[in-house]
């Protein structure tokens, strides 16, 4: 691949020729075999161009432009992990299915990889995902760039664009942008995040079975579906990783899709923890959201005993111990009700409210506050976490001593620059009237919980508005000073 790295737009050509081209607001350079984008500081690849694959259905396999080998003969002992790709395990699925009234037969297929070629690897994901997922991939000796998962795909900070600086910088490198053998499959579930594996299992499976439907599965907030309308949900935030994206990658064939589903965290993590529970099978929260679909593609195309439904599990349970594997996260996050009713009539103080506890004056950071000023404040006034708001006094997010650290000592801000850049937007919330209990299980999740107030405005043109308003920052140093100065009633 031919990379194209300029320093104006006038140099974004091949040959000399003038055939730069806008695409999304980007400057395109469409001479150049890398699709060269400008975005007015530096050069890049855009994730989203359309795909100049010539793969056809049909196409004569010798001139394919995907590369094919035969498949090794299963032995008892392999002569390294990479011998398995190709023959993942389909592992039949006994309950789930059942309990929801369906004859249809389920098959799980187990997908695994590993880095046994001894490649220099590094690895850049958003800090959404989890600490389990960034150890198991040191350990096995890749290096993890972490950036934030509240930016667009086309900011400088997102993984795409860190992944194409890391690029130039580092010789000989490549990106990755991102089968199996099928007697008679009706029905095939598959998660989409870059596409590639759906894409490659769709030109298979529909070559091998043609009546075939191939289900997308991604979360509400991502846009790879189409029609592009089933795309607006109002949601801009999920918690599973793996899935969905904010642009549509260009190794992804949407042609392919029978039909898109959208999946929900709370159904997705609760089907994961079914079949971790149910069928013994210890996967991740993607494959939770396909199987979930699954059962409810099934029930709408109406699958009968005899027909086949293949669900694709790419993830497994070890990236995501302290997350839905935990009744403590799963409860933070509202994906499912504990019965603690027992333990808190045991605690004197588990009934009461967030309001009744003595909590600091708050104070507030207007966007436009730079962050060395913001530092200086926090140091004087021993906060670690400060809301940012605007001219409204709208909660935008939250500034946080421990981000500020980690983004300035990886030079990814400058203390000049507003809080606004660096904002925390995905934490925990509660209200006044929340109960004690419950907000002890929340810190037992993150170090602080905003105290928040939604109320509505209604403009003049009569379009009504939802606002969150900052009442107050609860740490668990405020709850454990409630506790222990504030004696129990006596009955």
């Amino acid at each position: 691949m031919l990379f194209w790295i300029c320093k104006t737009p006038a140099k974004l050509t091949a040959g000399g020729a003038q055939n730069v081209v806008t695409f999304n607001d980007f400057i395109m350079d469409t001479n150049s075999t890398a699709y060269t984008c400008w975005d007015g500081r530096r050069a890049w690849i855009h994730p989203g161009l359309p795909s100049r694959c010539t793969y056809r259905r049909g196409i004569d396999p010798s001139k394919s432009p995907h590369h094919s080998q035969k498949r090794h003969p299963s032995t008892k002992i392999l002569p390294n992990i990479l011998y398995k790709i190709g023959d993942s395990p389909l592992v039949q699925v006994n309950k789930i299915g059942k309990s929801f009234d369906l004859q249809c037969e389920f098959c799980i297929g187990l997908a695994l990889t590993a880095a046994v070629k001894g490649y220099g690897c590094i690895i850049v994901m958003s800090d959404r995902n989890s600490m389990e997922k960034v150890n198991t991939l040191k350990a096995l000796g890749a290096e993890v760039v972490r950036t934030q998962a509240n930016v667009s795909f086309d900011s400088p900070e997102s993984i795409i664009r860190v992944a194409y600086r890391l690029h130039r910088q580092i010789p000989n490198s490549h990106i990755m942008d991102q089968g199996f053998s099928p007697d008679q499959v009706d029905m095939i579930v598959c998660g989409a995040g870059t596409g590639g594996t759906i894409t490659g299992l769709s030109r298979k499976i529909i070559e091998k079975c043609p009546g075939c439907k191939v289900i997308g599965v991604i979360p509400y907030g991502s846009i790879l579906a189409e029609p592009e309308e089933t795309n607006e949900s109002g949601i801009d935030y999920f918690e599973m990783e793996g899935l969905g994206y904010d642009f549509i990658p260009t190794v992804f064939d949407q042609q392919l899709i029978t039909k898109w589903y959208k999946s929900t965290d709370k159904d997705s993590f609760q089907m994961a923890r079914r079949l971790i529970r149910e069928e013994g099978l210890l996967c991740g929260g993607s494959s939770g959201a396909a199987m979930d679909i699954a059962i409810k593609a099934a029930r709408e195309y109406g699958m009968k005993k005899g027909q086949k439904v293949v669900v694709v599990m790419p993830d497994s349970i070890r990236d995501y111990m302290t997350k839905f594997i935990s009744d403590e996260w799963m409860e933070a996050k509202g994906f499912i009700d504990l019965d603690n009713k027992d333990s808190e009539e045991l605690l004197w103080w588990a009934k009461r409210k967030t309001r009744d506890l003595n909590m600091k004056e708050l104070i507030t950071f207007h966007q436009n506050v730079t962050i060395e000023d913001a530092l200086n404040i926090m140091n004087n006034n021993g906060f670690d976490q400060v809301p940012v708001v605007d001219e409204s006094g709208n909660l935008l997010g939250m500034v946080t001593v421990d981000h500020i650290m980690s983004e300035f000592t990886k030079g990814r801000v400058k203390v000049t620059e507003p809080v606004s850049n660096i904002l925390f937007k995905h934490f925990q919330q509660a209200t006044m009237d929340t109960r004690l209990g419950f907000l002890s299980r929340l810190l037992d999740v993150d170090n602080y919980v905003a105290i928040v107030h939604d109320h509505k405005q209604y403009k003049a043109d009569g379009r009504e508005l939802t606002k969150t308003m900052i009442i107050n920052i609860v740490t668990r140093i405020d709850l454990v000073n409630f506790i222990l100065r504030i004696k129990p009633e006596k009955k």
